[in-house]
């Protein structure tokens, strides 16, 4: 992830001077269009890795085998489906959903050609990940799959530079994709004998039934997730043109980053909290509650940290790394900042609600789809009605605080909360914070030396007052970031 990151803050600058802000904005709205049918499975890889653990967990090989054999027909049949819904959108529809075709771009209709490799490729991965995933094969994959994300930039950056055609910039991520897809089938291959030759197909009753059960919630997580992270590009496309995309993706890199950084720590703790809570001891039951507590409360504080840096140094670190004409306005920067806090502070609730009952995994799912779509016609509404740039990422903001707020009550007695006070404590102070770092910004410019540090030193009072509030010291964040990375170690 780390590498990664690193490989991204590096080379996207270089992309963009190759490309052009206009050809990169269009690419970017693609690549979203391309991520939302590449979601056209469905939740069913989900549900392929969770079967296939607890099967070979059972030692269940006759129904493993109907299982994957079940799955693969599926699979083959949603491919052959999503790739040729996209191929005809990007051949009939192109222009109306903004893609608009110039001499620069070349032909989008043939980009959507290459796009509709890139669904099966993606689709088949889903599946081929998903099972080596649930056999247990979990790091095999990072080395040759940053290699590949790697080379793909790096050829992009060498077309780009001598041809203007987006097409033709795409060839390299459809031949990196389908490396991609080999060497995920060797993985696949190695992770368990029964996915050895010979692969078969088939149509099982029970399987199918326990496949597409399965599918049904996971895929609301996915979708979710899909519209919050793809469609504001694709809407930023169709109703403020190409140029508006960039400075708007780049600008929410540092969050991205820090949301990974901020829900990898959580996810080191949670599998033990959520064994605590789950066992019939009052005792072991009630510690995880108290760690689940602990856990919500740095995660908290670690969000606000990094939305209040956020603030403060991001104006100066894109003007750094790609120019100050990709600077976005400070309302945009609000709104990642606060989405950033809401993710961080909320990602303990919905975690939980999902991974305690079942009937906790269909309240989570829904209420998280509902949230999805309603960000998705608060930002079409702010886009086409209000023509209001910011008022997309303010959309995703209002639904995740929804989300946030729906969930939290949910878990409340499970936790042994107070509804109104955590909902105080991790999300309206926070955000209150962040909003006073804001006005702050806005008073004393971006880009002061003075201001920049006043902002700092302000932004520290608070983040110090704030722990102290929810009764986090030092010397508790000391032994749980200990504790955190002796987790990490041991997996």
């Amino acid at each position: 992830m780390v590498l990664n990151a690193v490989a991204s803050i590096v080379l996207t600058p270089i992309l963009l001077w190759a490309m052009g802000v206009d050809n990169y904005g269009t690419y970017m709205a693609f690549a979203a269009v391309l991520s939302v049918a590449s979601a056209g499975e469905a939740g069913l890889g989900g549900a392929v890795g969770i079967n296939t653990n607890r099967l070979l967990a059972d030692s269940a090989s006759s129904r493993f085998q109907r299982l994957h054999e079940t799955a693969r027909t599926a699979f083959v049949l949603i491919t052959c489906l999503t790739a040729v819904v996209f191929v005809m959108v990007g051949l009939l529809f192109h222009g109306d959903i903004g893609f608009a075709q110039t001499p620069k771009t070349g032909p989008i209709w043939l980009l959507f050609c290459l796009g509709g490799i890139n669904v099966v490729t993606s689709t088949m991965i889903s599946y081929l990940s998903n099972s080596a995933y649930g056999a247990g094969t979990v790091m095999w994959s990072i080395v040759p799959l940053f290699v590949l994300s790697l080379s793909c930039t790096i050829l992009q950056i060498g077309v780009a530079s001598v041809a203007d055609a987006l097409w033709l910039i795409h060839l390299p991520s459809v031949a990196c994709a389908l490396l991609g897809v080999f060497v995920w089938y060797l993985i696949y291959r190695n992770s368990n004998y029964q996915f050895g030759p010979p692969i078969r197909f088939g149509w099982h009753t029970s399987e199918r039934g326990l496949l597409f059960s399965s599918a049904l919630f996971s895929s609301m997580f996915g979708l979710a997730n899909l519209i919050y992270t793809a469609t504001d590009r694709i809407v930023i496309n169709w109703a403020f043109g190409a140029k508006a995309v960039p400075a708007y993706q780049l600008n929410y890199k540092l969050v991205e980053l820090s949301l990974s950084l901020t829900i990898m720590a959580g996810m080191v703790s949670l599998p033990k909290i959520v064994s605590g809570m789950l066992s019939k001891e009052s005792s072991e039951s009630a510690r995880a509650a108290k760690s689940s507590r602990t856990l919500a409360s740095y995660q908290g504080i670690l969000g606000l940290t990094a939305a209040t840096g956020y603030i403060v140094f991001n104006d100066t670190f894109i003007r750094l790394w790609v120019g100050h004409e990709m600077n976005a306005s400070t309302w945009i920067q609000v709104a990642f900042a606060m989405y950033l806090i809401l993710v961080s502070s909320g990602d303990i609730f919905v975690q939980l609600c999902g991974r305690l009952s079942e009937p906790g995994l269909r309240f989570a799912g829904v209420v998280v789809l509902a949230g999805g779509f309603l960000n998705l016609g608060l930002s079409v509404f702010a886009a086409y009605s209000l023509r209001w740039l910011p008022g997309v990422a303010f959309s995703t903001c209002i639904a995740q605080f929804l989300v946030c707020a729906t969930i939290l009550w949910r878990v409340q007695t499970v936790m042994g909360i107070n509804y109104t006070r955590e909902g105080v404590k991790v999300l309206l102070i926070p955000l209150g914070i962040v909003l006073c770092i804001a006005v702050l910004k806005a008073s004393m410019g971006a880009f002061s030396t003075v201001g920049i540090v006043l902002q700092a030193i302000a932004g520290l009072v608070m983040i110090v007052g704030y722990a102290k509030l929810i009764g986090v010291d030092r010397e508790s964040v000391i032994l749980e970031i200990v504790g955190m990375w002796h987790a990490f170690r041991s997996k």
